[in-house]
């Protein structure tokens, strides 16, 4: 083994779902496989997700018309 990664990637995120805690509660059996089916119609499979110099998120199935990710509200100079 080189490497072990811990950190998170930005596909697994969605504010309103938080799937590597879903990940330990099942491996510690404190969520039932059927508990898990329920939640995972709630996992958006239209987000996406940009990252360069600075991080984009969006929900295709939230604005069908737009052509390219919407454009960061943070400019990437204030996250250095």
């Amino acid at each position: 083994m080189i490497e072990i990664n811990p950190r998170i990637s930005t596909i697994v995120y969605q504010e309103d779902l938080n799937l590597p805690y879903l990940g330990v509660k099942s491996a510690l059996g404190e969520i039932t496989p059927e508990e898990l089916g329920l939640l995972g119609a709630r996992v958006r499979p239209t987000r996406r997700a940009l990252r360069y110099f600075d991080q984009v998120e969006w929900d295709e199935s939230s604005a069908a018309d737009m052509q390219t990710p919407p454009r960061s509200r943070i400019p990437s100079s204030s996250l250095e």
